[in-house]
């Protein structure tokens, strides 16, 4: 009954397999908890838009999800939840209530990209076909608000989730000879793919400009810009990339933090085990 309703709800067969066994698995924990003579009532249906599966199982309180999460780890735990084979448990009048809130199938990346291009444009169109009057108006008092409140929230948002990923990805790798193999071949690959875009793009666009190899102030005006850039990479103090939403400064502090945490747990682990 449960892998039928699931497939009508158009659910990949992978996603089917997954809720049943997970169904299945709490009974047997169930019966092996309670008893094997226990009355179990399924209930399928669908509440705001979304399926769910409900199983009830008179008896004491017995909360398997619990006993797999304290077996399995938090991690573990975090891992169901995310597929979201998490039910929720409530213990009422002497009954066992797991919900499960089914996940509808996602939407292709494309076809999501695909139909919010073609709204922007639909929505542009409509916008110049309005009077003008009317177009400067909305322009002023509903989309540019709107526009900047977003980035705001945005630029906001972005920074500190930039750092935490950066810093946390350097320290997660353990230890420092870890870090030099990976961090070693991630700047030899990235140089070289730089290397190759700039000659293949260089290639590209000769026919269009003229090659200068007199050495006259033009280039010497964009090296010595690049190298007055090198000098801001370097951030003065922590707060200021944030507040600035200056990202490569972000980045920069990023990686010297998380160096720095793995290479301070690294060396206090060798002091606590020499001790």
């Amino acid at each position: 009954m449960v892998r039928s309703f699931l497939t009508e709800c158009k659910l990949p067969k992978r996603d089917v397999i997954r809720y049943a066994i997970t169904i299945e698995e709490i009974l047997l924990k169930t019966s092996d908890n309670i008893g094997a003579e226990i009355p179990v009532r399924l209930i399928t249906g669908t509440r705001f838009f979304r399926p769910y599966v409900a199983l009830e199982l008179d008896g004491k309180s017995c909360n398997v999800y619990a006993e797999k999460e304290s077996e399995q780890g938090v991690l573990g735990g975090g891992v169901l939840k995310n597929l979201g084979l998490s039910p929720e448990y409530a213990y009422t009048g002497e009954t066992n209530k797991y919900f499960f809130r089914i996940r509808r199938k996602s939407l292709n990346p494309a076809v999501s990209l695909m139909t919010a291009v073609a709204l922007a444009l639909t929505i542009g169109s409509l916008g110049y076909l309005m009077a003008s009057g009317t177009r400067t108006m909305l322009m002023e008092n509903v989309i540019n608000p709107l526009n900047d409140t977003f980035l705001d929230i945005l630029g906001c948002i972005a920074g500190p989730m930039v750092f935490l990923a950066v810093a946390w990805g350097i320290y997660g790798i353990g230890d420092a000879a870890t870090l030099k193999r990976i961090g070693q071949k991630l700047i030899l690959s990235y140089i070289g793919t730089i290397f190759i875009a700039i000659i293949v793009i260089g290639m590209m666009c000769l026919p269009f400009f003229s090659l200068d190899l007199s050495g006259s102030s033009g280039g010497s005006g964009a090296v010595s810009a690049v190298v007055s850039m090198l000098p801001g990479v370097i951030p003065k103090d922590i707060f200021s990339p944030f507040t600035n939403g200056n990202t490569l400064q972000i980045i920069i502090l990023a990686v010297a933090i998380g160096i720095a945490m793995l290479f301070f747990v690294e060396y206090y682990g060798m002091s606590v085990s020499a001790s």
